[in-house]
């Protein structure tokens, strides 16, 4: 594989508990945690978008807010899929 057309590389430091999550809900949904990762990253970048677009602007405590409700969300589904 020619290495110039793979993504760079880009080393993440992230909390324990946050990896944690993040691997459990990963898995619910058939990922690795870099695609889950990526996939995250993607949704975040459109719906910024989506936003500037609409003309609306959020603080960062709006946005904070979001993405917990999101990670909420995405834990309740990884909970009912296991069977917890």
């Amino acid at each position: 594989m020619n290495q110039d057309n793979r993504p760079a590389s880009y080393p993440l430091r992230l909390e324990p508990e946050t990896r944690s999550k993040l691997e459990a809900i990963a898995k619910a949904n058939g990922r690795s945690l870099n695609a889950e990762i990526v996939i995250r990253l993607e949704e975040t970048l459109l719906k910024d978008d989506e936003f500037e677009q609409s003309g609306q602007v959020l603080s960062a405590e709006q946005v904070r807010q979001i993405a917990l409700e999101v990670v909420r969300e995405e834990l309740t589904k990884a909970s009912k899929g296991s069977g917890v």
